[in-house]
């Protein structure tokens, strides 16, 4: 029998069945007519199990934390080394300022209490940099710049207060000097200024 003539009289056999009788036998009827007649799924075939998806998502969860956790952990040491550039920057241009000055003065200027000072403020950052000499050799004049500074409640170098003086508890190494997390030690000598 053909398959559309078989559904049109299976329509006409509800039709003839669903008029009489009481509403509640009407809807018992359509819930069995209507119901799966055939299992949908293909043999061997399956979807994925509750369990399936909750370990699938929490791995997937774990890859994408893990991603920015990295992606986070750079931005913050790329910060950081823009700090150390800055740092650096202004080490070195105090330097360069140094040896442009008065070699014979050098000490007094840029010592203690001089025209210049001991210290100064780096460019950018929330810190201090502090100027030593060694003039222990004649010929030549130590100088060491350290610059400690302040950056995402991370102190980089000793001066803890950042003001350029030796207070207690800042020397952690022993050394007697503010070390900075930037240090720059080289000599001046006549013929360099």
């Amino acid at each position: 029998m053909d398959p559309g003539k078989r559904q049109g009289r299976q329509t006409a056999e509800i039709r003839k069945t669903v008029l009489p009788g009481s509403l509640v036998k009407q809807f018992f009827y359509w819930v069995k007519f209507m119901g799966p007649k055939k299992d949908l799924t293909r043999k061997g075939e399956r979807g994925f199990t509750l369990l399936e998806f909750v370990i699938a998502s929490g791995i997937l969860l774990i890859s994408i934390l893990g991603a920015l956790l990295v992606y986070h952990n750079s931005l913050v040491l790329s910060q950081y080394s823009l700090g150390h550039t800055l740092a650096l920057q202004s080490a070195q241009a105090k330097l360069e300022e140094m040896r442009e000055s008065n070699y014979a003065t050098l000490t007094l200027d840029y010592g203690a209490g001089g025209v210049q000072g001991n210290t100064f403020t780096p460019t950018g950052l929330t810190g201090m940099g502090v100027i030593t000499f060694d003039t222990s050799n004649a010929a030549a004049v130590g100088v060491r710049i350290d610059v400690s500074w302040l950056e995402r409640g991370r102190l980089f170098g000793e001066d803890a207060d950042r003001d350029g003086v030796l207070d207690t508890g800042e020397d952690l190494d022993g050394d007697n000097l503010l070390t900075g997390a930037v240090q720059i030690v080289t000599y001046l000598t006549q013929e360099s200024s």
